[in-house]
């Protein structure tokens, strides 16, 4: 599942000189400490980016009403928390903390991997919601726009962050 959630999250890419979109320049700058972990969607291997757009585009085909959402969980989780990423060191305060904002009490997580998908659909539920109305995807281009062959996307996060 995770996979399939990183692979739709790269369908869309920016044609800017360095490939960095908006949302990559401003979680770099609003959280240095993790900045290192984000990767624009050019620097990913060029098979994914294709298969995401694709995926994308059967999904857009089969369910047009649903809405495409890009998350990053590990910035995700330092912009909610303060701290960095910890699996598996941190995973019992990780998966406790996790339990509480879905309001589903104790959770069973088997790994990072399920993890990054439990937290990224929490970051979708927030956005439908309307609890999370920032969307990264809306901060100014840094070069051509976005394009979003499979319909317009959202990038949802908990709090402002300015372009970077």
């Amino acid at each position: 599942m995770v996979r399939f959630l990183r692979i739709l999250a790269i369908g869309n890419r920016s044609s800017a000189r360095s490939g960095d979109r908006p949302a990559e320049l401003a979680l770099r700058a609003h959280y240095p400490l993790v900045a290192a972990s984000v990767v624009c969607p050019n620097r990913l291997f060029g098979a994914m980016c294709v298969n995401g757009a694709l995926v994308a585009l059967r999904l857009a085909d089969q369910y047009p009403t649903a809405r495409l959402m890009e998350t990053h969980p590990k910035v995700l989780y330092f912009a909610l928390v303060g701290r960095p990423y910890a699996w598996p060191d941190q995973q019992d305060d990780m998966v406790q903390q996790l339990g509480g904002w879905l309001g589903l009490g104790q959770l069973e997580i088997p790994g990072g991997h399920a993890y990054d998908a439990a937290l990224s659909t929490f970051a979708g539920l927030e956005s439908l919601r309307g609890h999370w109305p920032f969307n990264l995807l809306d901060l100014p281009p840094n070069g051509e726009p976005l394009r979003f062959p499979a319909g317009q996307a959202t990038y949802p996060w908990p709090a402002v962050v300015p372009p970077g």
